[in-house]
């Protein structure tokens, strides 16, 4: 491995000690995927759960977009409809 020293021979740390990301970068990072019902924010929390295996096999044969966007929709619908009366 090569190590990186100034020009008086001390060592230098590897990688950006300050590095920036704009507000920008940070929006497009983590971008939801299909359509979000309604016109509300999406919450920060990201929230996993276990599933019955019949179910899971069903949900992974679903194109990653159409899956996300399918679980959120009935989610929120039906959280809406028996929590949010």
């Amino acid at each position: 491995m090569i190590e990186v020293t100034d020009s008086e021979g001390e060592k230098m740390p590897k990688g950006n000690p300050k590095p920036v990301q704009s507000e920008e970068f940070k929006r497009q990072q983590f971008k939801a995927f299909g359509d979000i019902p309604g016109d509300y924010p999406l919450g920060d929390k990201v929230w996993g759960i276990r599933l019955p295996v019949d179910v899971e096999q069903r949900l992974k044969a679903m194109d990653n977009k159409k899956r996300v966007a399918w679980m959120r929709k009935t989610l929120t619908e039906a959280a809406r409809a028996e929590l949010i009366k």
